[in-house]
């Protein structure tokens, strides 16, 4: 073989190799790959626009034309309305989340005007729907046998421990929730359906008997597992405290 013919030979062999070694390595780069290096690079097609030659962008051509720049402008502004949407949400959130605390701090301004024990319990189960903005509020005892001691009202339930069991957990004293079977049974006395409920374990005695103040709505998502509870805390230590100042007196 002439020195021509072998460099010519040596030259095909050598760009045969980098194709084979080419192809090998676009096997390995994986879409993941490739989107986390545009992701690490956003300049890249600012500073390389030659590089739009061998991208294929979303089809919005009209004669063969590719309108690129109207492309990017409609995906911001999709970004920029979804942008709107979630902050009008945390507004609207904010907002109920303010009205909530107005109607605690009023709750809790009349728990404190109370003179006796019997006044605030009547307050409790007569007035407070209203100022809360419910459709059902009541207290539930766990049943006992000297329940006499503890029926101050008419209205007070006693339930079996049985029942409570699920809801007399130590550490665990608010549970917000839709209505079901596992609850439903605190609104075993009122004749309209409650759709959501606040369950709020009260500390007024040592041991049994267990109370908890049942607040409930027709409205399905005035209480949900996913709301914070920090306003009902408030409202429980309050209650707590005031309740036993009367017990003590």
């Amino acid at each position: 073989m002439t020195g021509k013919k072998a460099n010519k030979q040596l030259i095909q062999n050598n760009i045969m190799n980098k194709n084979q070694t080419h192809k090998k390595n676009n096997i390995k780069i994986k879409y993941n790959d490739v989107k986390e290096f545009l992701q690490k690079n956003p300049k890249i097609f600012k500073e390389n626009p030659e590089l739009f030659e061998f991208i294929t962008p979303p089809s919005r051509s009209k004669d063969n034309l590719v309108d690129i720049q109207q492309y990017m402008v409609e995906s911001l502004q999709n970004n920029i309305s979804k942008l709107k949407d979630s902050n009008s949400e945390l507004i609207f959130l904010a907002k109920e989340n303010q009205k909530s605390q107005e109607k605690i701090n009023n709750f809790v301004i009349e728990i404190i005007k109370t003179k006796s024990l019997d006044e605030l319990t009547q307050f409790i189960l007569y007035e407070s729907e209203k100022l809360l903005g419910l459709d059902y509020v009541n207290l539930i005892f766990e049943e006992t046998k000297n329940k006499k001691e503890y029926n101050f009202d008419k209205k007070i339930i006693f339930v079996r421990t049985k029942s409570l069991k699920p809801f007399i957990i130590e550490n665990e004293y608010i549970f917000l929730s839709k209505t079901s079977k596992k609850n439903e049974f605190f609104f075993t006395n009122f004749s309209e359906k409650i759709l959501s409920t606040a369950i709020i374990q009260l500390n007024l005695f040592n041991g049994s008997p267990a109370v908890f103040l049942v607040l409930g709505s027709k409205d399905s998502e005035h209480f949900d597992e996913r709301q914070g509870t920090e306003l009902l805390k408030f409202l429980r230590q309050c209650l707590n405290s005031h309740i036993q100042l009367w017990q003590n007196q």
